[in-house]
């Protein structure tokens, strides 16, 4: 049987893709429910902004076929045909380097209401990555060998490249600010003169992102989150580790990659 290859679709092409993303993501068991929530807030706003909505279902494709190259060497329900593997990583590679593309594009359009969407694909990419050094970590050694020099490199580019300058261009977007922090994404509450209560969104939150419901409600969204879970945020940082080696590729998690971007945004 011919060696097997990711066959790569954008996310929207795909049926079902957004429940589809959640089984995979329940079945791995690397992340908890707070990477869920956090995806169930990325589906809300690409289905309510057609602005940021072919970002967040890029960085959605980077997750499912990152899911997809874990399950072919962690856990499979059926035998699989080998994958190509280096065929293979240079395919995610790609993927990921369209995505981190696409965000940095975002972060510099200098518009406020990209930011919830670039932070949020931010961190997917990141456990995009987080997934498939997982899967790296159980090939067995003779063939992850064979891959090393590619995988090294797509770690690298994002450690050393990417991921960093998407950093700064969300702090640059956000003009210094840690938009996180701020108290005027909620909602405020008041009476008529019938004496009813009435509800709507902050001025000052919705001024900010120029008047986008949606942005606001994502950026809502995402502040309740970040708080909620703001203990897991308190954490090991994966990228303070040293640089991989083939044998030291350490299994992380959500938590532990947040605590950088909380620290400068929560």
């Amino acid at each position: 049987m011919p060696p097997r290859r990711l066959h790569i679709l954008e996310f929207s092409q795909l049926q079902g893709k957004w429940e589809s993303l959640y089984v995979k993501m329940k079945c791995m068991h690397i992340f908890g429910e707070e990477f869920i929530e956090l995806l169930e807030i990325m589906e809300r706003f690409a289905s309510s902004s057609k602005q940021q909505r072919a970002l967040l279902e890029q960085v959605a494709t980077s997750l499912s076929y990152s899911a997809d190259f874990y399950f072919s060497f962690v856990s499979t329900v059926t035998p699989l045909p080998e994958p190509d593997l280096v065929a293979t990583c240079t395919t995610l590679r790609a993927i990921y380097v369209k995505a981190w593309n696409m965000i940095l594009s975002t972060c510099l359009s200098g518009k406020m209401p990209s930011w919830p969407a670039a932070f949020m694909s931010a961190c997917v990419v990141v456990c995009s990555l987080i997934i498939t050094t997982d899967a790296i970590a159980v090939i067995p050694p003779a063939a992850r060998a064979q891959i090393w020099p590619e995988a090294q490199t797509m770690i690298r580019d994002l450690r050393d490249h990417l991921y960093g300058a998407v950093m700064e261009m969300l702090i640059v977007l956000a003009k210094g600010a840690k938009p996180l922090k701020f108290a005027c994404w909620g909602t405020i509450h008041s009476t008529d003169e019938r004496g009813l209560e009435t509800s709507m969104r902050n001025p000052e939150g919705l001024r900010l992102m120029s008047g986008d419901k949606a942005a606001f409600d994502a950026m809502a969204a995402v502040q309740a989150w970040a708080a909620k879970y703001r203990d897991l945020l308190d954490s090991d940082d994966w990228f303070a580790s040293k640089p991989f080696t083939p044998t030291t590729i350490p299994i992380s998690s959500l938590s532990r990659f947040l605590i950088r971007s909380g620290g400068a945004y929560i």
